[in-house]
């Protein structure tokens, strides 16, 4: 398949219905947006109101806004991982020893293990000026280590980590409470819940992180919903909207997290003409629930 010029590409948008008003400043648009990732938001129109005229401009728009409150998902993502890998480490200092996170006998799947090793001394061997280990030390303690974990790293020790800790490893003795647990504790929910909050937070990280398109985007999972956190009047979307709830139980610090919806409600205040935002899952009193 031969690419396509600019020119071939205003063409086939066209032949697709959609009107474009200025012509030349849609090939300078296009020059700098992928025109596959063009028309991904040119065929979420299909489901709601394709049938009207669309215009290119709304089109970019759209995408505009996707872009910047992708912005808000990573820096909140962001916030997450560091808080994650902050209790997860010392947590697992605490309960199996610094090095107990590279002992086979923690964990339940050795093969497992096998790979999150391999994939954390790769990224050792590519950022050792951040590691600032100890020079008497063959390897590094997870203090440390815990800053090359990828949030996929942090997803896989968590459901790989034995629920029962090896007792020979135990410092604390006086709490037999595992990792799983103790992690799940700190944000107030179960080591069940908090596995599935992990693992839809890793999913938008990844989507956010490639650009994709979360406006008017349906997801296939959605996170466990909890009992000491979520309303029992709660109604699951399938939407971006579940996962930015419980971001609201995984950052504890409530400054920042009312910082975030402030620069929600900003976002929305600037695209309330272009965007609906129960597209994005979420309510008209989005702001009385991810505040109380």
């Amino acid at each position: 398949m031969e690419s396509l010029s600019y020119h071939q590409q205003l063409n086939f948008i066209k032949n697709k219905g959609i009107i474009i008003d200025d012509e030349q400043e849609a090939i300078e648009i296009l020059s700098n947006f992928n025109y596959y990732l063009f028309m991904g938001y040119v065929y979420q129109f299909k489901n709601s109101d394709y049938k009207r005229k669309i215009y290119f401009e709304e089109v970019y728009t759209i995408y505009l806004f996707d872009k910047k409150f992708r912005n808000i998902l990573a820096q909140t993502i962001e916030l997450i991982e560091i808080s994650l890998k902050t209790k997860l480490a010392y947590i697992s200092a605490n309960k199996i020893g610094l090095y107990g996170y590279l002992d086979a006998n923690n964990f339940k799947d050795k093969k497992e293990l096998k790979i999150f090793i391999s994939k954390f001394e790769y990224l050792k061997s590519k950022n050792l000026s951040l590691i600032q280990k100890d020079k008497n030390e063959d390897v590094v303690n997870i203090l440390l280590g815990i800053n090359l974990f990828t949030m996929g790293m942090i997803y896989n020790f968590y459901i790989n980590i034995a629920e029962n800790n090896n007792p020979n490893l135990l410092i604390h003795n006086d709490n037999k409470m595992s990792i799983r647990k103790q992690l799940a504790k700190e944000y107030n929910t179960g080591d069940r819940q908090l596995e599935s909050w992990i693992e839809n937070i890793l999913y938008i990280r990844n989507m956010v992180a490639h650009y994709m398109r979360i406006y008017n985007v349906k997801f296939q999972k959605t996170p466990v919903k909890c009992k000491k956190n979520h309303n029992d009047n709660y109604m699951v979307t399938n939407r971006i909207f579940d996962v930015v709830h419980i971001m609201k139980f995984l950052i504890l610090d409530k400054k920042e997290w009312n910082h975030i919806i402030t620069n929600i409600q900003a976002l929305f205040e600037q695209y309330k003409e272009d965007i609906n935002i129960s597209l994005l899952g979420f309510p008209e009193n989005w702001e009385d629930i991810l505040r109380s």
